[in-house]
């Protein structure tokens, strides 16, 4: 039986962080082990915190530790957990996020089935009080072609990371997460469709992402400094779209920046990327004003 590492990186969240874990010993897979990556920094009051949050699980040799001396971020922490990772297949979890009891069995069972290198799930996102707000469902073939998941990816983010699954071996060969502040989920689903790995989608939502008031690890300050740089990557591939799909992109892009823009308080430049969606695209602009949440309630890659 093969085993599955769970990469959780952790920063300043120990109160969210045993619940997560919880959800990963808690597999129905027998085979896990958990790569808790901390983050925080030797020098962080949080390092306490947090070792203390794992005190509960001393013993337990399911449970790698792994100290950063200092803060390296999301892309660079899930790097150092690949590289202590001792699983014949790595999967990944944020640390105020869980995955449901058949995860990983679902998952791996599906991978090994199909010689899959990486697969990819649904996730439900849920309030901190359990109530569901919102469900990411990816409208693909389970066994899609490559060039069909880049352009599905372009237009629709074939993300979280809570889904995500690998061989190692595939994932070391691509070389992990790029050293990046922002988008870090988008570019390695991006790098791997790109490098040719054989890929499988399993529609089914047994990952759960909480949104709650803190500072989520997809979310920050540097969240304009990325959208503005997913564009850009973006628009090397737009030969491939339709004016339709390019238009979309465009569209959601001012509106991403939009509300970015109104959570800071910064209301011209709100104002100007309003202006600019609705310029692009008005009716994809309504869709997605009418529902942030879910950004658009129709397939943009339908004719």
């Amino acid at each position: 039986m093969v085993k599955v590492s769970v990469i959780i990186p952790t920063y300043k969240r120990s109160e969210f962080l045993c619940r997560a874990l919880d959800s990963v010993l808690g597999q129905t897979w027998p085979e896990v082990e958990a790569v808790v990556v901390d983050d925080n920094g030797a020098d962080s009051p949080f390092r306490a915190q947090t070792q203390k949050a794992l005190d509960a699980y001393a013993g337990d040799g399911r449970v790698v530790r792994v100290l950063n001396e200092k803060n390296l971020g999301g892309a660079l922490a899930r790097n150092e957990g690949i590289a202590a990772a001792s699983g014949e297949y790595i999967t990944f979890l944020d640390d105020d996020d869980i995955f449901l009891p058949e995860k990983v069995r679902v998952q791996v069972e599906a991978m090994l089935d199909n010689d899959w290198d990486m697969s990819f799930m649904d996730c439900d996102i849920r309030s901190q009080e359990g109530r569901l707000v919102d469900q990411r469902r990816h409208r693909v073939d389970t066994h899609p072609k490559n060039e069909d998941l880049l352009v599905r990816h372009l237009v629709e983010p074939l993300t979280p990371t809570d889904t995500y699954m690998y061989k190692a071996s595939a994932l070391r060969r691509i070389g992990g997460f790029d050293d990046v502040l922002t988008a870090q989920e988008y570019l390695l689903m991006l790098k791997t469709i790109n490098s040719g790995l054989k890929i499988g989608y399993i529609p089914q939502a047994l990952a759960v992402q909480y949104i709650h008031d803190g500072e989520r690890m997809s979310f920050g300050k540097n969240k304009v400094t990325g959208e503005k740089y997913l564009l850009k990557i973006k628009k090397q591939y737009f030969h491939l779209l339709t004016p339709a799909q390019r238009r979309f992109i465009v569209c959601r892009h001012h509106a991403v920046l939009f509300f970015a823009s109104l959570k800071r308080r910064e209301y011209p430049a709100a104002c100007k990327h309003m202006i600019l969606a609705g310029l692009t695209s008005p009716a994809t602009a309504l869709g997605i004003f009418l529902d942030k949440r879910r950004m658009l309630k129709v397939d943009p890659l339908k004719k």
